[in-house]
């Protein structure tokens, strides 16, 4: 569970913007980086009114993001965030209040504000998610605008497979041919799910509908959304289908039988089609053998 802690103000940086971005050699304050120094600075001034150390939870003198998360923003014209370990001069460990400050997350915030690029860093920081943009195995069916680690500056939820894996869905298995009812993830938080047999690292076909709701507004299309993954830990084993060079298929459209594969180009023997008059509902066609029972991954549970 995340806990809010406070929200500080704005302070003023003892240097101009020049200094930080093109940190001076000569400079002589202990930094050979002037980015590194704005970190320890901005956080340096937070100290005044933080007490870091009651955060220590484990009393290892270490901050950790699972006890406190950080998080500096900066205004500028065009948003961009990263996720950063802190140093203190000399290339020092930071150290306020007795602890070691770990790692953080930076946002520079434009106006109007853009949230998509906090919720993508915190993604980062408190869940360990991994960037999924940009995907080179896969150009053109990544994750893409359909994944919030992957399209940072939107409303879009956290692609179904990486929610998958951290327990934050369930996974409704697909055991057989038949219809099977499918609702906005959003609100039913669950995913319909077929497992490779066999596979290892497990592989999986997920299929989730993708609604505007609170969040997805932004989305390109709405509808269907069909992912492949390989449990692999690398991300660019996120594979999203375009049936018929459609991003999500919407469901009051008919989809004929749309086979799916495997990522070594088997063919599952699952397919998936869309009748408009049986709304709420999709169609699997399964001649391979059945999945293994129901399971959600064990995770840390729906933030």
């Amino acid at each position: 569970m995340i806990e809010k802690v406070a929200v500080l103000d704005w302070v003023k940086a003892d240097k101009p913007a020049d200094h930080y971005w093109n940190h001076p050699e000569n400079a002589k304050d202990g930094f050979k980086d002037g980015h590194i120094e704005k970190w320890a600075e901005a956080l340096g001034k937070a100290d005044k009114r933080v007490d870091f150390a009651s955060f220590d939870e484990n009393g290892d003198l270490k901050l950790t993001a699972e006890e406190l998360g950080i998080l500096i923003v900066i205004p500028q014209k065009s948003p961009f965030g990263t996720n950063r370990p802190t140093e203190g001069p000399n290339q020092k460990p930071l150290v306020l209040d007795g602890v070691e400050i770990g790692w953080i997350a930076e946002v520079y915030m434009p106006s109007p504000m853009n949230l998509g690029v906090t919720r993508h860093e915190l993604g980062h920081l408190f869940f360990g998610f991994p960037d999924v943009y940009a995907n080179q195995k896969y150009p053109g069916h990544g994750a893409d605008d359909y994944s919030l680690m992957a399209a940072t500056y939107t409303d879009a939820q956290i692609d179904a497979p990486l929610r998958f894996k951290k327990g934050w869905i369930i996974g409704r298995e697909i055991r057989a041919s038949g219809a099977y009812k499918i609702a906005s993830i959003e609100d039913s938080r669950e995913a319909l799910v077929y497992e490779r047999p066999g596979s290892k690292p497990r592989e999986y076909f997920l299929i989730e509908l993708r609604l505007a709701g609170k969040y997805d507004r932004d989305l390109p299309a709405h509808g269907l959304v069909i992912w492949r993954f390989v449990d692999d830990n690398n991300p660019e084993s996120i594979y999203r289908f375009t049936p018929h060079g459609k991003q999500a298929w919407p469901m009051n459209q008919k989809l004929n039988r749309f086979p799916l594969d495997w990522s070594d180009g088997k063919s599952s023997g699952v397919a998936v089609s869309v009748d408009p008059t049986r709304k709420g509902e999709v169609q699997i066609d399964v001649s391979a053998p059945p999945a293994l029972k129901d399971r959600s991954p064990a995770g840390s549970g729906q933030p």
